[in-house]
């Protein structure tokens, strides 16, 4: 009896033993497994800085005049007559008129001033019988003067068109003659058709 009490209590060790083996070794292969997985690592994508744009040529590209500056300054005018069409949003002058800008002046012997529509706002100023233009470039530090029978000053590109036979535009000493010039306030370009042109030598070493 005392026999086969020993022989079960042995078998029964025995199984424990077997038992606590094998859940230790699963737990040995689920360690495995869990640290055998990769870590995904995240990598920081490098910011690129934006490339620095070149001074020079940002001066070059800079207008004469800053659309704000221009927009700042009033469009004064007079003349010995003058007609209003309120509902057209135009007005008439006559007779040594005079209309400034800024550094534009505008003289002629008439002109049509055409407001935009609901507003005070000069849309385009059309100068029309002798017409002088004297303007200053601050940038270029240079004084332009032009002439010719019509001017048409448009506020939105601040730009004029001058029509003559021919037009004629000195700017700084450079002669510009054609029957018609479009000269760009903002950038001081000047573009003619049937242009004829004489640019003076910079024995100062202006140009």
């Amino acid at each position: 009896m005392i026999r086969v009490k020993t022989i079960l209590l042995f078998l029964l060790m025995t199984n424990i033993s077997q038992l606590g083996r094998a859940d230790l070794v699963d737990d040995i292969e689920d360690d495995k497994n869990d640290y055998s997985k990769p870590i995904p690592i995240k990598k920081e994508v490098p910011r690129l800085e934006p490339k620095k744009k070149d001074a020079e040529a940002e001066a070059k590209r800079k207008p004469v005049f800053g659309r704000k500056e221009r927009e700042d300054c009033q469009i004064y005018f007079k003349g010995n007559n003058l007609s209003a069409y309120r509902s057209k949003g135009i007005i008439e002058l006559f007779g040594d008129v005079v209309v400034n800008k800024c550094e534009l002046e505008i003289r002629s012997d008439s002109a049509i001033i055409k407001m935009f529509p609901g507003t005070n706002q000069v849309e385009s100023v059309k100068a029309e019988g002798k017409v002088r233009i004297a303007n200053y470039e601050k940038i270029f530090e240079r004084n332009i003067k032009a002439n010719g029978y019509e001017a048409i000053f448009t506020s939105e590109d601040n730009k004029i068109i001058l029509l003559g036979t021919p037009a004629k535009l000195d700017r700084g000493g450079d002669l510009f003659h054609g029957d018609r010039i479009n000269y760009d306030l903002d950038s001081g370009w000047v573009k003619a058709s049937d242009v004829k042109g004489v640019v003076r030598k910079a024995n100062d070493g202006s140009r």
